[in-house]
């Protein structure tokens, strides 16, 4: 059962899902922001856009799947 409050579960992809999905979302969402502090750490390197495009297609896959 996810959690009610947080700032991951305020983020608006997770608020304009609908509740069954919200989960899995912050799930990804957290996922993706692990792996861009951790490429900012080691690299310094910039791919908030593609990590951003990354977790959009997938949130519509998880919408999707109905």
């Amino acid at each position: 059962k996810p959690p009610k409050h947080g700032l991951i579960f305020n983020h608006p992809l997770i608020q304009k899902s609908p509740a069954k999905f919200h989960g899995k979302i912050a799930r990804v969402l957290a996922s993706k922001l692990s792996m861009a502090a951790k490429i900012d750490f080691f690299t310094g390197k910039y791919k908030a856009d593609e990590l951003k495009k990354e977790l959009e297609e997938r949130v519509k896959e998880i919408l999707s799947s109905r």
